[in-house]
């Protein structure tokens, strides 16, 4: 475990994804992130920072499910890489 050094968590992920947007939504959509954020087992910010980065054109984000696969195809492309040079 890492030691915080006094940091508290707003700190960490200030530090970590920059600027704060503060937006309002109705009960039924909150309550619709919130479904959806305990069944990815994330936070609401995060279900929501998905949906922004999906919606903008971004790809998306190495999830649990997804990590796996992109490392295997990642060193497939470097053998390959390796092999033509």
């Amino acid at each position: 475990m890492r030691p915080n050094n006094g940091q508290t968590e707003t700190q960490n992920a200030s530090r970590r994804y920059g600027e704060v947007l503060h937006v309002r939504f109705s009960s039924v959509e909150l309550e619709r992130l919130r479904t959806m954020a305990d069944g990815e087992s994330v936070t609401v910010s995060e279900v929501v920072r998905r949906l922004v980065r999906i919606e903008a054109g971004f790809l998306p984000a190495a999830t649990g499910d997804l990590r796996p696969a992109i490392e295997e195809a990642t060193d497939q492309l470097r053998r390959v890489g390796v092999n033509f040079n």
